[in-house]
């Protein structure tokens, strides 16, 4: 008994971990993502710009 209580314990925080690891690869792409899309719309600004001969 008392080693399959362990061995649920050890595997509930295996999975927390890999929870916790999961929400901040998730995290991470999001950041990257809005990054990524603030880039792109300063440079389709400053491509209007040129095209507009300012």
């Amino acid at each position: 008994e008392e080693v399959k209580e362990e061995a649920r314990k050890v595997d509930k925080s295996t999975k927390a971990a890999e929870s916790d690891d999961t929400k901040k690869a998730v995290k991470k792409m999001k950041d990257n993502q809005e990054k990524t899309t603030l880039g792109d719309i300063s440079a389709l600004s400053d491509l209007k710009n040129k095209m507009d001969g300012k």
